[in-house]
């Protein structure tokens, strides 16, 4: 059976709640929804749909450029993606860490 959703390009961004950003592909629609972000603290994930960012003073502020008219369409859109990207990102994997900032004992 084909899945109804693909996520695709993942990069990990591991920055606080972020997770990570990748491309959703709903498949019966021949639709791409790229830069979808994913967050997660403690057991509850979300996502933010594509958004349009921009610099005003110091503060970063954010556009979303694709909805849902009804909330109980984005709670289940939201439900679907999140379970496709937990298996997505369950059969990646694991980040080599960095040790760019760690001081070096010899």
């Amino acid at each position: 059976m084909e899945k109804k959703l693909k996520i695709e390009n993942v990069k990990m961004q591991n920055r606080g709640s972020y997770l990570c950003s990748f491309d959703v592909e709903i498949v019966a629609w021949k639709l791409i929804l790229k830069d979808v972000r994913l967050f997660k603290k403690g057991e509850s994930a979300w996502i933010k749909m594509p958004s349009q960012s921009w610099k005003e003073g110091e503060e970063t502020k954010f556009k979303q450029l694709v909805w849902f008219t009804d909330a109980e369409s984005m709670r289940r859109f939201q439900e679907s993606v999140c379970a496709e990207a937990e298996e997505v990102l369950s059969t990646m994997p694991a980040p080599v860490p960095s040790f760019e900032d760690e001081e070096l004992m010899f």
